[in-house]
C-alpha cells in the first residue's frame, strides 16, 4: 500500500514539472496565425485604423475578442506599455470584415465600423487580437491574429519596415491570411480604388471611400436598396436606427388589428434610407416585414410602423423586436418582454427596457411607470371576502370571518395547558387541600353512628 502512495506521489511531480517545463518552452508565440479572426489592413499614420477579418465560414461573436496594443513591436524593449480593449457587442459575418477608426473611416466592403479605441504609435507598436474564453473558473487566451511595426531609427525586429518619414495616406495590407503585407497608399477622392506605392501598376485591394460618425456603424454593401443585397449606399458609416417602442396589446378602443406597432428612432444627423431593411417580430415563431423602396426616417426622428401595414402581429404573453439589414444581418433589437398588459408601451429609456402607461408612437418615449395595485380598499380587483370586510378605522385591510374566529380546539388546548401549568405551581396547595377533604370525611364518618343511634332513641321515645 505504501508503495502505491509514493507512485502516485512521484507520478503527480513529473505531471507538474512536465507542466511547468511546457509552459516556459511553449509561448503564445507558437500558435500558429492567423487563425478566425485576422488583421487584413493596418493604417498607423494620420487617421488610423485596423481592419478585422472573419476567416470561417461562421459569424463570430465579436464581444468574445479583445484587441491589444503594444506601443513597441518587441515585448522585451524596457519600458513597454499595453492597452487592451473589448470589440464591441455584434456579429461578423462569415468572410466578412469590420474597419476600426480613430478618426476618418474609410469604408469599403466592410460590414461593421467601430471606434479604435487607442492611438498607435508612429515609430514602432504591435496589435494583437486574441480571443478570451471561460470554463469555470479558468479563462482561456487564445491569440488570433498580430502584426508589428519598427521604423528605420529605432530598427527593431518587426512585421512592418516603416520608412523614416511616412505619408499620411500610406497604409499597409495583405489580400489573404497568410499573405505577405503590402504597402499602399488610400486614395480618399476615388470610392473603392487606392494605389500600391510598392507596385503602381497593380491594381490594389484596398478601395476605400469615406465616412464618419458614432459606432456602431453599418457600411456600403453590394447593391442599393431592394435592388440588391446590400445596404443603400446612403447609409454608408450611419449608425444603425435603434427599435425604440413597441405597443403588444392596445387599450379599449384601440385594437390588436389596427394599432399595435414597432417604433424606430434615427440617432443620426442626416436621414437613413431604410429601403430592403426588414423588421422582425417573435422569438420561437418569427415574422418579417420588408421595407419599400424609399423608406426613410428623418434625422434624430421617430417612426411608428403600424400592424396595418406591416401585418407584424406582438404576442401579449412573450415577445420581441429586430432590425435586420438587407442581408439578414441583425443590428438592433428590443429586449423580449413577458407579459404586455392593456395599453401599456414596451419602450427603451433611461438605458433600459421598461414598462410605460404612456405609449408616444412618433415621439420622444416617456417614462410613467405602472402604479402597483394595492390591496386596501377601494380596489377593483379586491376578493370576495375583502370586498365583504372593508378596511378597518386605521387604514389597513380588514381581516375576513375566518381569520377573527378562533378553533374551538385551540382553545381546548390552550385551557389544558393553562390547568396542567396550575397544578404543578399549587401542588402543595393541592396536597394538603387533599389532606384536609380526607380528614373531614373521616370526621363526618365516625359522627354518622351517633346521630344514627340518637336517631334510633329518638324513635324508641
Amino acid at each position: 500500500m505504501k508503495m502505491r502512495k509514493y507512485c502516485i506521489v512521484i507520478l503527480l511531480m513529473l505531471l507538474e514539472l512536465g507542466g511547468v517545463w511546457f509552459y516556459k518552452n511553449h509561448s503564445i508565440a507558437d500558435t500558429p496565425l492567423p487563425q478566425n479572426l485576422s488583421i487584413s489592413q493596418v493604417k498607423i499614420s494620420g487617421d488610423e485604423f485596423v481592419v478585422l477579418r472573419n476567416n470561417t465560414d461562421l459569424e463570430i461573436q465579436l464581444s468574445n475578442y479583445w484587441l491589444q496594443y503594444f506601443n513597441e513591436s518587441s515585448l522585451a524593449i524596457v519600458g513597454v506599455s499595453n492597452s487592451a480593449a473589448q470589440l464591441p457587442d455584434a456579429k461578423l459575418p462569415a468572410h466578412r470584415e469590420m474597419i476600426l477608426s480613430t478618426g476618418l473611416a474609410p469604408v469599403c466592403g466592410q460590414v461593421l465600423v467601430a471606434k479604435l479605441p487607442f492611438a498607435l504609435k508612429d515609430s514602432a507598436g504591435l496589435v494583437q487580437v486574441v480571443a478570451i474564453s471561460q470554463n469555470s473558473s479558468i479563462i482561456g487566451y487564445s491569440p488570433q491574429d498580430q502584426v508589428s511595426w519598427s521604423n528605420a531609427k529605432t530598427n527593431n525586429t518587426a512585421d512592418l519596415k516603416l520608412p523614416s518619414s511616412q505619408d499620411s495616406k500610406q497604409i499597409w495590407f495583405r489580400n489573404s491570411p497568410h499573405a505577405g503585407w503590402q504597402s499602399g497608399l488610400v486614395d480618399y477622392n476615388s470610392a473603392c480604388q487606392g494605389a500600391n506605392a510598392s507596385e503602381p501598376s497593380e491594381s490594389s485591394a484596398v478601395a476605400l471611400g469615406d465616412s464618419t460618425g458614432t459606432p456602431p456603424y453599418v457600411a456600403l454593401g453590394a447593391g442599393t436598396g431592394s435592388s440588391g443585397n446590400g445596404i443603400p449606399a446612403a447609409d454608408a458609416g450611419l449608425a444603425p436606427p435603434q427599435i425604440s417602442e413597441l405597443l403588444p396589446n392596445p387599450a379599449p378602443p384601440q385594437t390588436d388589428a389596427n394599432d399595435e406597432f414597432v417604433e424606430l428612432y434615427n440617432p443620426n444627423d442626416k436621414a437613413f434610407d431604410l429601403s430592403g431593411f426588414i423588421l422582425r417580430t417573435g422569438t420561437t415563431s418569427t415574422k418579417d416585414f420588408k421595407m419599400p423602396e424609399g423608406t426613410t426616417i428623418e434625422p434624430k426622428g421617430f417612426e411608428a410602423f403600424y400592424i396595418v401595414q406591416t401585418h407584424l402581429t406582438l404576442s401579449n404573453s412573450e415577445g420581441q423586436a429586430k432590425l435586420l439589414d438587407p442581408s439578414g444581418n441583425e443590428l438592433t433589437m428590443s429586449d423580449v418582454y413577458t407579459s404586455a398588459k392593456d395599453g401599456q408601451a414596451w419602450i427603451s429609456a433611461a438605458g433600459k427596457w421598461q414598462w410605460t402607461t404612456k405609449p408616444t408612437p412618433g415621439a420622444v418615449n416617456t417614462v410613467a411607470a405602472p402604479v402597483a395595485k394595492s390591496s386596501s380598499s377601494g380596489s377593483g380587483s379586491k376578493s370576495a371576502s375583502s370586498s365583504a370586510n372593508p378596511a378597518n378605522s386605521s387604514g389597513s385591510p380588514a381581516q375576513s370571518d375566518s381569520s377573527r374566529s378562533i378553533n374551538p380546539l385551540i382553545l381546548a388546548g390552550v385551557g389544558a395547558a393553562a390547568l396542567l401549568y396550575a397544578g404543578y405551581e399549587y401542588r402543595h396547595d393541592l396536597a394538603n387541600a387533599l389532606r384536609r377533604l380526607r380528614r373531614n370525611r373521616t370526621v363526618r364518618g365516625s359522627a354518622g353512628p351517633v346521630v344514627e343511634s340518637t336517631g334510633s332513641s329518638r324513635a324508641a321515645i
